[in-house]
């Protein structure tokens, strides 16, 4: 009885581990897509304004 509830424990331990690790590489990566996401928003900001001067600077020319 006392190898079952061991290994019951050591079982039940080894999967909160793995739940862990799936939890801190699903943290990785979803803090790598925000960051992409928010770079690419700011690059589509910098490209209408680059493109808004563009458009003000023929208009004036």
């Amino acid at each position: 009885m006392t190898d079952l509830f061991g290994g019951g424990v050591a079982l039940l331990l080894h999967r909160v581990e793995v739940a862990a690790q799936f939890v801190g590489t699903f943290e990785v990566w979803a803090k790598r897509a925000v960051a992409a996401a928010s770079f690419s928003v700011s690059a589509a900001w910098s490209a209408l304004a680059l493109a808004w001067s563009a458009w003000r600077v023929s208009i004036s020319a």
